[in-house]
């Protein structure tokens, strides 16, 4: 998706449950970042559980990709439990993403956060990806991008 406006959001086929944005890391965004995590801190944050959520902090380094697209996997599979009544056709049960979603399920975002940070399957998976990557100049490099997702 390129941009918000109706031509734009047109091009995109449908249904689409998630949407993963990436966008620059800039002196405003950290300064909105900050101010809400001490809004939260302050006041806490009600998080509402009909229908069910998994929020899934990152507490790994330079993961807001792989958290994105997990919050966007997650909730299809739970979108899909919630229509089929029972399990889902969308994931098998024995899968990693149908293991995770498991384990993760009904927890606050930082213990969902510890179960995706103490997982050696994704971890050995990420690693062979990065490993695979023919860009190795692009990982060197500080990037200040931002990958965030929106699900439905």
């Amino acid at each position: 998706m390129l941009a918000f406006e109706d031509w734009a959001v047109d091009m995109v086929p449908g249904p689409a449950l998630a949407l993963v944005l990436l966008f620059p890391v800039t002196k405003e965004t950290e300064a909105a970042r900050k101010a809400e995590e001490e809004a939260i801190e302050k006041d806490g944050q009600a998080v509402p559980q009909s229908p069910p959520l998994l929020h899934i902090r990152q507490n790994i380094g330079n993961a807001c990709g792989t958290i994105g697209l997990l919050h966007a996997a997650c909730h299809t599979v739970l979108g899909n439990q919630l229509a089929d009544g029972e399990g889902t056709a969308a994931v098998a049960p024995e899968s990693w993403l149908g293991k995770f979603v498991s384990k993760a399920k009904g927890l606050d975002a930082e213990a969902a956060g510890d179960v995706l940070e103490d997982d050696v399957e994704i971890e050995d998976a990420h690693a062979a990806a990065e490993a695979a990557s023919h860009d190795a100049a692009a990982r060197s490099q500080n990037v200040r991008n931002h990958f965030t997702a929106i699900v439905h």
